[in-house]
Parts: structure tokens; sequence; C-alpha cells
């Protein structure tokens, strides 16, 4: 497998960082491809998650991308809103159209699972979300939403934000963007017709499983819908929990792509 650092021109001709992994004798077949996006203060390595679900996709001659959203990890900071990331993969996905991708997939985690719902791709083929904060509102807590006008930085979790760059930085655009969601994600499920795969653990205290099953239970009720629910996973999914969510998504990805 070739794994290549690159940027992606978005549309303001900013560059988003990004690591394109490409499986045996996949350049000279460039067809199923997918693109992963990582959750809010999270980046595109995604603490080893997302390189180690591109390897496994690679295993199976599927090629991927993970790449940081405008904000995020090694790209410059701007404020981070969920329109600009919704941006940010629509020219992600235009980018893998023009090397010759033809059947296109998404992976979202969290904020970045959000993001891929809402994101308008009419290529994408499957779709896979794990613990995905579909009510984005809700996973933050009202604590943060009281502050919406008031520009700051995120440093509550160091460990999660690139050191060279900085704190992430949100604003007011941040927060009336998550509240205008609230009114498009139902209607955004019960309109997936693209077959989806969620996954979520049980102990997750961030994005809560009843929550996930109220979503889940919007989109169409076939088989081409699924939900997998991890005991003992939390909004990580580390360890054995990871090589299910890994498992789980490489499957459902084959069968669809």
């Amino acid at each position: 497998m070739a794994v290549n650092n690159i940027a992606i021109m978005a549309r303001d001709g900013e560059p988003l960082h990004a690591t394109w992994h490409e499986a045996p004798d996949s350049a000279e077949n460039r067809k199923p491809f997918v693109i992963l996006c990582h959750g809010f203060t999270g980046n595109r390595e995604e603490w080893g998650r997302f390189p180690a679900m591109a390897n496994a996709l690679a295993e199976t001659g599927i090629d991927a991308i993970t790449f940081d959203f405008t904000g995020s990890g090694e790209n410059v900071r701007k404020p981070v809103t969920l329109a600009r990331q919704i941006e940010d993969l629509v020219d992600v996905s235009a980018w893998a159209r023009e090397q010759g991708y033809e059947r296109i997939g998404t992976l979202g985690l969290s904020f970045g699972g959000l993001t891929a719902l809402l994101a308008p791709l009419p290529e994408r083929k499957v779709a896979v979300f794990w613990a995905p904060a579909f009510r984005m509102k809700n996973a933050l807590g009202n604590a943060r939403l009281i502050s919406k006008a008031i520009t700051c930085k995120i440093t509550k979790h160091p460990k999660k934000i690139n050191a060279a760059n900085g704190a992430l930085i949100v604003n007011a655009a941040f927060y009336e963007g998550i509240l205008k969601s609230e009114a498009l994600v139902k209607p955004a499920l019960q309109q997936f017709a693209v077959p989806a795969l969620i996954v979520q653990g049980l102990s997750d205290r961030t994005v809560r499983p009843a929550r996930t099953r109220d979503a889940f239970g919007l989109m169409p009720a076939d088989e081409h819908h699924r939900l997998v629910e991890i005991p003992g996973a939390g909004h990580g999914f580390d360890g054995d929990a990871l090589a299910r969510c890994i498992s789980e998504t490489r499957a459902w990805v084959i069968q669809y792509i």
C-alpha cells in the first residue's frame, strides 16, 4: 500500500492537508474510494483509528483518504463551522472524481458524521457513521450554546489539537450552524437512500445510544440501513471495539461499493 501526504485545494484556494492511502495496483483501476471525516477537535489521524481503517480497506483493494477539515489538524487556524466542513467534504469528493474514482463512500465520526449526512454527494454509493453527532447540540451540551455569541478557543482537550497550529477557533457562526442543523437532520435522515451503516457504542456518554436509535429509526426501514451497537464501547472506540468497528465497516463498504 502506498501512503502519501498531500494537499487538496479547497474552493477558496486554501490547502486541506490529507493522507492518501492507495491499495496495491489501484492506480491502474482507480474505482472504489472512501473519504474519512474526523470529529470535532479531532484530525485526520483520529489517534490511529483512521489509518487503521484505511489499511483494512486497502487490504480489500479499496483506496481511502483522511483529511483535516478547515481550521483543524495541520490546517491554518480558521473558525470551525459546519457549513465550511460540508464544503470541504464536497471539495474532497470533487478531487476524488478528478483522480478517476467513480464509486465513492464516506465514513463520518461524531461531528464528521453530521457533516457527511448533510453534504450533497450524488456520487456517493455507501455511507458509514461512527457514533454520529446528528444532534450536535446535545453532544456539545447547553453550556457551550449559552456562550454562542462569544468568540473563543477550544483548549479543554490539548491532546486533541495540533500543537504547532494552536487551539481550534469557534465563534458565533459555529453555534448558529449547529442550531440550524437541528431542522435539517430529520428530513436528511428520512431521505437518506444511500446504503448506511451506523456503529454506536453502548457506553458512549457524548452521543447517547438512545439518540442514535431515534435517528436510525428515521432512516428508510430496509436491509440497506443497519445499526450496530457495541457493548462497553465509548465515544472513542478503543481496543476490541475499534476492531469490531473496522470489521463491520469494511464488510458494509465491500457490499455496496
